[in-house]
């Protein structure tokens, strides 16, 4: 390594702390599945905490991604840090520009991982929210049979009322 890259190692231990809270968020959104699947929304809802202690943690340190590379880079490193990261470990020793690929590939990495995890929990939230709600409407409104012809000819539909839902308020 030389003194060149000596302003990188902060920014590369912030990256693997970064990294770190992308690996727990992904564990809970995980163990999130986990628990939709079991019917388990006591234990889901313990969750949303941990969600947003590791969402939290995870802008803490970009922010402190980006004053590293401000104090570092000056304004331009800020402005696209992905272009003037890659600039400068171009120009310096080759491990170091792997090491930071690297850093960058699995960080998208984790946060591909995490949206699709997220998508998917998302959809099976959204579907059981539709089957209960078809549920309950079929309960307090249930379906018409055949209509019926009344004694002045004219058609009108039979009324079922529901027999154990009370629609009094």
């Amino acid at each position: 390594m030389t003194n060149n890259l000596t302003p990188l190692n902060p920014i590369f231990e912030l990256m693997e702390q970064e990294i770190a809270s992308y690996e727990a968020l992904l564990g809970v959104l995980i163990q999130e599945w986990e628990y939709l699947k079991r019917n388990d929304t006591s234990s889901m809802l313990s969750l949303l905490k941990a969600k947003e202690a590791h969402i939290n943690q995870i802008k803490a340190i970009q922010g402190s991604i980006n004053q590293t590379l401000k104090e570092t880079f000056g304004d331009a490193g800020c402005k696209d840090i992905s272009t003037s990261l890659t600039q400068f470990v171009e120009q310096e020793a080759a491990s170091q520009v792997k090491k930071m690929r690297g850093y960058q590939n699995t960080l998208l990495a984790l946060k591909r991982q995490i949206q699709q995890v997220n998508e998917r929990n998302k959809y099976f939230i959204e579907e059981t929210l539709r089957f209960l709600q078809d549920l309950l409407s079929l309960l307090i409104y249930p379906m018409q049979k055949e209509v019926i012809y009344a004694e002045s000819g004219v058609k009108e539909p039979a009324y079922v009322p529901s027999s154990w839902i009370s629609k009094e308020i």
